[in-house]
């Protein structure tokens, strides 16, 4: 009686070992091999954010610049410039503004009529050193002074020459006298020694020949004329 009891408490004891310990088996066999069959739940943000940057496409990109420019013609290549709309130069405005401070507003000096650049000639007699001044020789002179006001650069040649009578260095001196005669008789027309330049040649530049009266009386003169700056030595 009592065996049969202790076996029967044994095969129940088994029974429930054996069931216990084949659950235990199933469970650590969906534990093992559940995670291959079934996706994972992402479990932080930063796996959800992960995921969502990896689905979203990649943008297109658009051809270069250069690629359009090729396969299609510009718009200044199919509209030709007029020459009347052309823009106008920053240098061309540069000069323009430059020449209008340079001039300060005033027109631009020009050079002398042809009628002051004429070689205006005083003849003396022999041994004479005074000349007289007619009226046009008078209206030349004002004409000449009002151009050496703006124009302080030129100047009024005064030269003298002489025949070839007697020694040469007394001829210089008499056809510098000459000269300087002219000098002081300008002056008195508002002229200033600034304005003048005095000169003798003598009788190194004859205006003609010297071998008859004639030719010395035409060769005892004073010369006038408008030197230009180049030719000033002071």
């Amino acid at each position: 009686m009592r065996e049969a009891v202790w076996k029967k408490l044994y095969t129940g004891v088994f029974g429930v070992v054996g069931v216990a310990f084949l659950v235990l088996t199933l469970w650590l066999l969906f534990w093992l091999f559940g995670p291959l069959t079934h996706k994972q739940a992402p479990t932080s943000l930063e796996q959800v954010q992960a995921s969502s940057a990896a689905a979203k496409p990649e943008p297109r990109q658009s051809s270069p610049p250069e690629a359009a420019s090729e396969s299609q013609p510009s718009q200044q290549e199919r509209e030709p410039v007029s020459s009347d709309d052309t823009p106008e130069t920053p240098s061309e405005s540069a000069a323009e503004t430059k020449t209008a401070d340079d001039t300060d507003g005033k027109p631009e000096q020009s050079g002398p009529s042809e009628a002051l650049l004429e070689t205006r000639i005083l003849y003396f007699e022999a041994y004479a050193s005074e000349v007289k001044l007619d009226a046009d020789l008078r209206d030349y002179l004002d004409k000449v002074k009002a151009y050496l006001d703006d124009s302080p650069d030129w100047h009024l040649a005064v030269i003298g020459h002489s025949d070839s009578s007697g020694p040469r260095e007394f001829n210089i001196d008499v056809a510098r006298e000459r000269a300087r005669t002219v000098a002081r008789q300008l002056q008195k027309y508002d002229f200033s020694e600034d304005d003048l330049h005095v000169d003798s040649k003598g009788p190194d530049e004859p205006l003609v020949s010297n071998e008859t009266e004639e030719g010395r009386a035409k060769n005892r003169l004073v010369e006038l004329s408008l030197m230009p700056p180049e030719n000033y030595a002071g």
